[in-house]
């Protein structure tokens, strides 16, 4: 919740109808700072509109990159996406770094991992491809 801990589960009562006191515990589960932080957090999530701006977003994001020479495929969801590529991603990781921008990789070796917070706006979407078309080209 914003950076303080808290731990939650959501789960169908098929699952939950065989568990008795005592079988789940979380450290930081219940307490009532964490409740807290995580309702402000939903809140602002809800009121800023953030999954609203994810879809928009990584819809931009997606279309872009699946034109972008140099980018073999998009997969993921959300902010969470993999754009493969045809050479290590780590080469690409660290030429975009070189223009501000973060990114990651993945276990697989020609993958850039994309993970911006919920509030990346169209804007900063429009940077990123940039300079990552410029660092592909």
């Amino acid at each position: 919740a914003s950076g303080f801990p808290i731990g939650a589960m959501v789960a169908t009562s098929a699952v939950t109808n065989g568990l008795k006191l005592g079988d789940l515990g979380s450290t930081f589960g219940g307490g009532p700072v964490a409740c807290a932080a995580a309702l402000a957090t939903l809140d602002v999530i809800d009121g800023e509109e953030l999954m609203a701006n994810v879809r928009r977003v990584s819809a931009q994001i997606a279309g872009r990159a699946a034109k972008t020479l140099g980018i073999e495929s998009v997969r993921g969801c959300g902010f969470l996406l993999g754009l493969q590529m045809p050479r290590p991603a780590t080469e690409v990781q660290e030429a975009l770094f070189a223009h501000r921008m973060l990114t990651g990789t993945a276990a697989d070796p020609a993958t850039l991992r994309l993970l911006p917070p919920l509030s990346f706006s169209s804007e900063e979407a429009g940077l990123l491809m940039g300079a990552l078309e410029q660092v592909l080209a």
